[in-house]
């Protein structure tokens, strides 16, 4: 445990382990950096312990939030993740049963479409705005 600063000796946390993934949106561009889809902490906070007492929690990062779990809670979360990894792979097989017709773009025949779509649209803003 990494027990905190001189100035601040009421804080103490584990090393962080992790999860990466790739991008986690759809909208990621190829070749973006991985990105952590979980991360883990064990932290004590024991400022003034007196005062305050002593609380230590396992924080869980997640993309945009942060989980702080006791051991229960952390026993729900690990077995949920237990029982979720059978789907993922079984989704996973889908996924390689499912692309492999997958094609890819013609950028000619993109081109050309795009260019009928913005004709299309410009009639229309023509005959909207009389």
């Amino acid at each position: 445990m990494d027990h905190g600063a001189r100035w601040d000796p009421g804080w103490h946390k584990s090393r962080t382990v992790r999860v990466i993934a790739p991008a986690l949106t759809a909208n990621a561009s190829p070749g973006e950096a991985l990105e952590t889809l979980l991360s883990a902490t064990v932290v004590t906070v024991a400022d003034r312990p007196a005062v305050f007492g002593v609380t230590t929690r396992l924080w869980v990062d997640v993309p945009g939030d942060t989980l702080e779990l006791t051991v229960a809670e952390a026993d729900m979360l690990i077995a949920a993740l237990r029982a979720f990894l059978p789907r993922l792979r079984a989704a996973r097989t889908l996924l390689a049963e499912a692309c492999a017709n997958d094609q890819s773009a013609d950028p000619a025949a993109v081109s050309v479409y795009m260019a009928a779509l913005e004709q299309r649209v410009a009639a229309r803003t023509v005959v909207s705005a009389r």
